[in-house]
């Protein structure tokens, strides 16, 4: 247990204490992007842009800019991304001229007392800045001024994202130069919320306000800055309502979703023991034996965090117990053991843990990740009666005859269902036409997707493609030029696709095409145009909006407590949500969890939860899949 905390600590020090800023001033993007042959400037709207200012920025008229964003006539929001026309092709590479090579460098770069750090971070196809620095907790201008040779993302680049700390660092004999600070205005209300990292110092300096006046408009400051307390910056403002402190706490009680989003059956409502602890067993990769030398090791001298196998899903980790403290306030009663139980190529470990005296009495497996331990615990679990959670796994065959496994990751045909059933709510007219490759091949989703949509809508509406034997020619001479005409291809072919999209593009302008694609094609090179033409939508297992209050709450709460941004790649969210469901469930249920099951429904920050089961003597799967659509350069879950 002492190496396990020690574990702890070392990973808040490994992953450093994170620090943003925003700055309001309009200034010229270095992101470039071609849409319809032409290059456009993408500029992100900040808080306090007027379109008067913008077009002074770029040297173009409102009126062009608007004629080039016609969502404007509803009026302009922060974060809006607007396509900006660059005016001259000199105009362009004069840009790119201009732009010094100041790329920070790998290590850090030192701004003024404080040690400027960076994040290598590796873009994904389809990513957008503006995706980037929400998860990043980053303003788009931050990672402009990190990366300033950029002139638009592509697959497999490797940004800076900037990360700040206290931490001094002399570099060489470098002698610090002091911060370039840019001078923001006092809003008019007068009035501050304090974002993590900014100091009474950093304030001062933005605002051109002494620390002295700070400190005697807002006598509290004595006491320190906390994150989310409102401040004044001018005499005259309102006094604030709410503090930091009761602001924190509030992140620390957060519920994650609002009650009225939450359904359980009314034949399972109330049978829960409020008065029993229940017995959890939460099963990790820790890998704990490399402690010991991790411990030995300075911390001066520690590795890169991802060096080490103790972290690979360490904030899977962080996130359960996240999950635990909130629902523990909530008045869930909950014994917590975590094991280190689990390893990709050795079965020793889950053996080992499983055979312990207290395995038989739990009430809860949070089972292993990798598939040979969970296969053993899987045994475990239907011998002894007790329910065992899958929260990776794609494979179907894990809850084949064993009715006490629960797989979190919707399967195929879930989402081909739930693709069905969202076209047939929302465009029960429309005309519907599914392409698949070939007969042959080995794909279970068009196949689902025809069984269910006859089910909820008929026949009627449905033409289906053997793109194998008909070729395109068998897509156009189906388009409806008189209805709204919804195309799906099921396929993951990467020199099918991107192909397909181009043809049926062409098509776009005679014809009102909705083009749904399947998990897989967020990896393909595909036009961002093509995209936006035929109104994209596209169906996947999880997704995370981080403009929501419930995740932003999250991401607030995990770097006051581990220092750390929570990621979805090292599975922080799953860990929250599948801790969260399932423990709220234990409370709700108790010994009749498995009978309830299939009535509740919860919503989560990643993953949504809505379990059902095939054969009688079969586990259960989780079957709300999401539909999202490409919009305004951003995915957005569709409604």
């Amino acid at each position: 247990m002492h190496r396990f905390l020690l574990i702890i600590a070392l990973f808040v020090v490994l992953t450093g204490q994170e620090t943003y800023s925003q700055e309001a001033v309009v200034t010229r993007s270095t992101v470039i992007e071609h849409f319809k042959g032409k290059p456009y400037y993408l500029h992100f709207v900040k808080q306090g842009e007027t379109l008067f200012a913008i077009s002074k920025a770029y040297n173009v008229s409102v009126q062009e800019i608007q004629s080039e964003n016609t969502e404007l006539e509803k009026g302009m929001k922060m974060d809006q991304v607007l396509r900006i026309p660059v005016m001259d092709e000199n105009q362009l590479q004069a840009e790119k001229v201009k732009v010094p090579d100041t790329s920070p460098k790998p290590d850090t770069i030192t701004r003024g007392a404080a040690k400027q750090q960076y994040l290598d971070y590796i873009v994904s196809k389809k990513e957008t800045l503006y995706g980037i620095s929400k998860k990043f907790g980053v303003t788009v201008d931050d990672l402009i001024k990190a990366n300033p040779s950029m002139t638009e993302l592509k697959n497999g680049m490797v940004i800076k994202v900037p990360l700040v700390t206290g931490q001094k660092v002399k570099t060489g004999d470098e002698t610090p130069k002091p911060a370039i600070v840019t001078k923001l205005p006092v809003p008019d209300d007068g009035l501050l919320i304090i974002k993590q990292g900014q100091t009474l110092y950093s304030i001062s300096k933005q605002y051109d306000i002494p620390e002295e006046t700070l400190l005697q408009l807002n006598p509290e400051l004595s006491e320190g800055l906390k994150t989310g307390q409102t401040i004044r910056l001018k005499q005259g403002a309102a006094k604030p309502q709410t503090g930091g402190e009761n602001e924190v706490e509030e992140v620390k009680t957060l519920q994650v979703k609002p009650s009225n989003k939450e359904v359980i059956a009314e034949n399972c409502l109330g049978i829960g023991d409020e008065d029993k602890v229940y017995e959890v067993a939460l099963l990790m990769p820790l890998n704990l034996e490399m402690a010991d030398s991790i411990i030995r090791t300075s911390v001066d001298n520690l590795a890169p965090l991802k060096n080490y196998q103790t972290f690979d899903l360490f904030q899977y980790y962080l996130g359960s117990m996240m999950a635990l403290d909130t629902l523990k306030k909530s008045g869930c009663k909950v014994n917590f053991h975590v094991y280190d139980a689990d390893a990709e190529n050795d079965t020793l470990k889950i053996k080992r843990v499983l055979k312990k005296s207290e395995m038989q009495q739990m009430d809860l497996i949070i089972a292993p990740l990798f598939a040979r331990s969970f296969t053993i615990a899987a045994r475990f679990a239907r011998q002894h009666q007790i329910p065992v959670i899958n929260p990776l796994s794609r494979r179907n065959s894990i809850t084949d005859g064993n009715s006490e496994v629960y797989k979190v990751y919707p399967s195929d045909e879930a989402i081909a269902a739930e693709l069905a059933s969202y076209i047939s709510g929302k465009y029960p007219e429309a005309n519907i036409i599914s392409v698949r490759n070939s007969l042959k091949e080995s794909n279970v989703m068009p196949q689902v997707f025809s069984d269910s949509l006859k089910k909820l809508a008929g026949p009627a509406h449905l033409q289906e493609v053997i793109y194998q034997d008909e070729g395109f020619g068998g897509v156009s001479k189906r388009l409806d030029s008189q209805k709204k005409n919804i195309v799906l291809l099921f396929s993951s072919s990467r020199s099918l696709v991107p192909a397909f999209v181009s043809k049926l593009n062409a098509y776009a302008k005679s014809s009102d095409i909705m083009l749904f694609g399947i998990p897989g094609w967020e990896d393909m090179e595909i036009e961002t145009e093509f995209l936006l033409n035929l109104n994209y939508h596209q169906a996947v297992p999880s997704f995370i909006d981080y403009d929501s209050e419930a995740t932003r709450k999250f991401v607030a709460m995990f770097r006051e407590k581990y220092g750390a941004q929570p990621l979805a790649e090292r599975e922080a969210f799953l860990g929250y949500d599948v801790t969260s469901f399932f423990l709220s469930a234990l409370t709700h249920f108790g010994n009749q969890f498995e009978d309830c099951i299939p009535g509740y429904v919860r919503p989560g920050l990643q993953y949504n939860f809505r379990f059902s089961k095939g054969a009688a003597n079969d586990g259960f799967g989780n079957n709300d899949a999401r539909i999202l659509h490409y919009d305004n350069f951003r995915w957005v879950e569709a409604l």
